[in-house]
């Protein structure tokens, strides 16, 4: 099967590879393949570690969640979609709303079948989904002068006639930067039950605005509108709007202008036990309590490199709830973490060399799974996981851990026991996890 999407994501960083996350193919994000006339793609080079393919082609179902490793050969069949037809019509005139977008999405995680799809309504209101699972879905429709529409339909349903509520109200402004005074673009509008993006000159048109819950129909009512954008801090504000518009159409409320603050960036070095710069060292900006070592998490997080001279730069500070950690990942060095204040804009990070730590597990004998936990340090909670590292025994029931960060860590082998230990100057060794109960 040609023109068929393929993606692969790692999805399991082995203990080697757990220091070098940032050089896993397919974690800081997919590789992606398109198959040619024969139905094959290659992957490669890739590490030695689990990956996930996912599949998508016009018209058929996709599919999503399939193991494999670097090495083996798949054979991935995917199954013609039914089709999903639908109308989209006015709930108070019944009739037809042509150009809406209609979204359906869905998945059946038993068959690891996906459903993603999209289409427009013609002149009469109707649309049409191709490559539509057996399994139940959302439809989601956006059109000029109403609110998102969403409906679940169960397995195998039909769209039927789908009826939406007009509401004329709407906002246009421009949004400029409030340093500069230069228009920004992209920022995305939210208010109630629909959004907007700005434009190149920051202008945008958000309509279809719903009068908020319980508000009297005859009274001019307020319309809260959430404005983001990755290099600026949200701005919220509410936009006084009619209650009730006597003509029935159409009606925007234009406002100046919406000035945004531009969010702090952050730079700053890693060097060495020794002061020396550290350079290639994977550094990562993330909400407190994140295990940047889970697979997948790098790509929701900020990332960046260290140059030759060990320095590191974010263009923007992510805006999170709570606190943010800064964590850096180094071959040879232990993970070392720093809590980043709402105004810091430089940090030098100071590396350590790390422990060596080597468990030996009770009645084991080959290759078993055991976790090893970093937790916690100066000015950070006991209980927040800093990396989470997979291992296995050999045949003697042994695993070692190389760079283990100095303070609390927690030992845990799956079926078997836990272990807490303050990782003390001399490390530790030979360290039994007798049973599931025992907590150390």
């Amino acid at each position: 099967m040609s023109a068929a999407r393929v993606s692969a994501e790692a999805r399991q960083v082995s203990l080697d590879d757990s220091l070098q996350l940032g050089d896993v193919p397919g974690l800081l994000a997919p590789l992606v393949e398109v198959t040619p006339s024969d139905g094959e793609v290659t992957f490669g080079p890739l590490a030695d570690v689990a990956y996930r393919i996912s599949v998508a082609r016009e018209g058929f179902v996709g599919r999503t969640g399939i193991d494999g490793r670097p090495g083996e050969d798949l054979i991935i069949t995917l199954r013609e979609g039914r089709v999903l037809r639908g109308q989209i019509i006015d709930s108070d005139t019944a009739t037809p709303i042509p150009d809406a977008l209609v979204r359906v999405s869905g998945i059946d995680w038993n068959h690891r079948e996906i459903t993603r799809g999209a289409a427009s309504t013609d002149a009469n209101g109707v649309f049409l989904v191709e490559g539509v699972g057996d399994h139940g879905v959302e439809i989601r429709v956006s059109a000029p002068w109403y609110p998102t529409f969403k409906v679940e339909l169960p397995a195998e349903a039909p769209a039927s006639v789908l009826a939406m509520s007009r509401s004329p109200r709407g906002v246009s402004a421009r949004i400029l930067d409030e340093h500069t005074g230069e228009p920004v673009e992209g920022v995305r509008i939210y208010a109630l039950g629909v959004e907007a993006v700005t434009d190149t000159e920051g202008r945008f048109l958000i309509t279809g605005i719903s009068l908020p819950e319980g508000a009297a129909p005859a009274e001019t009512v307020m319309a809260p509108l959430r404005c983001e954008h990755p290099a600026y801090v949200t701005r919220k504000l509410d936009v006084p709007v009619p209650g009730v518009i006597p003509d029935g159409e159409g009606h925007a409320v234009e406002v100046d202008v919406i000035g945004m603050e531009p969010r702090s960036a952050l730079e700053g070095v890693l060097v060495d036990p020794d002061g020396l710069p550290v350079a290639d060292g994977l550094v990562v900006l993330a909400p407190a309590g994140s295990n940047v070592a889970v697979p997948g998490a790098l790509r929701q997080n900020h990332t960046a490199r260290t140059g030759l001279d060990g320095r590191f730069q974010f263009e923007t500070i992510p805006e999170f709830r709570g606190p943010l950690h800064l964590t850096a990942l180094v071959p040879g060095y232990a993970a070392a973490l720093r809590v980043i204040g709402n105004e810091e804009a430089r940090v030098s990070v100071r590396l350590d060399y790390g422990l060596d730590l080597s468990l030996a597990v009770p009645g084991t004998s080959g290759e078993r799974m055991v976790v090893l936990e970093e937790r916690g340090g100066a000015n950070i909670g006991g209980q927040t996981t800093i990396r989470r590292r997979p291992g296995h025994t050999d045949r003697q029931g042994r695993v070692a851990f190389t760079q283990v960060r100095r303070g609390r860590v927690r030992i845990i082998v799956p079926g078997g026991g836990v272990m807490n230990l303050d990782m003390g100057p001399n490390g530790a060794s030979a360290i039994h996890v007798e049973s599931q109960a025992s907590t150390g």
